[in-house]
């Protein structure tokens, strides 16, 4: 409806909201601002929860943010910057890592060269660290969407094509 809209719009900007659904017969919704400005957080891209941690992928910045005790925001870290080339466009969960799909965007022609999946650790003291990359040398694969499936294998799908691949020795 038209008052769904509105509570959406009004909570956006480029702060992170909280969305409370009440499943009843008039489906009530309840969006409150859980996290104001981001510093950098536009266009997310991406977002995670790791036990009290949740992970969100911005064009340029993979931040970690807190979940304190109490459920609210903690202060966000950016772990991870990337050159101003490329834009993150997903992310998932990998074990003590994140795998994070970057897309180079520099717009010339063909409008891309390359894309990679790095994975990036999220180990207390090693948070951050690149500990590989895979480079997609292809303009014609952009990845969007990661998943892992249950026997470790990383499901990413393709943008400009719509094809499925299955990365499985990473």
């Amino acid at each position: 409806s038209n008052d769904v809209a509105e509570m959406f719009y009004q909570a956006k900007t480029d702060s992170i909201i909280k969305v409370e659904i009440n499943v009843t017969a008039d489906l009530e919704l309840t969006v409150t601002p859980w996290l104001g400005s981001t510093g950098g957080g536009e266009a997310a891209n991406g977002i995670q929860i790791k036990e009290n941690t949740l992970f969100l992928a911005s064009r340029y910045e993979l931040l970690s943010i807190p979940i304190e005790p109490d459920g609210s925001a903690g202060t966000p870290t950016a772990i991870v910057t990337i050159d101003s080339d490329y834009e993150f466009t997903d992310m998932t969960i990998v074990g003590d890592h994140i795998a994070i799909a970057a897309i180079d965007r520099v717009m010339e022609n063909p409008p891309a060269t390359d894309a990679k999946i790095l994975f990036i650790s999220t180990a207390p003291g090693s948070e951050g660290d690149i500990k590989k990359t895979i480079i997609i040398e292809s303009a014609e694969i952009q990845p969007t969407d990661l998943e892992i499936s249950p026997d470790g294998t990383l499901i990413m799908t393709d943008y400009m094509n719509g094809g499925i691949y299955e990365i499985s020795h990473f």
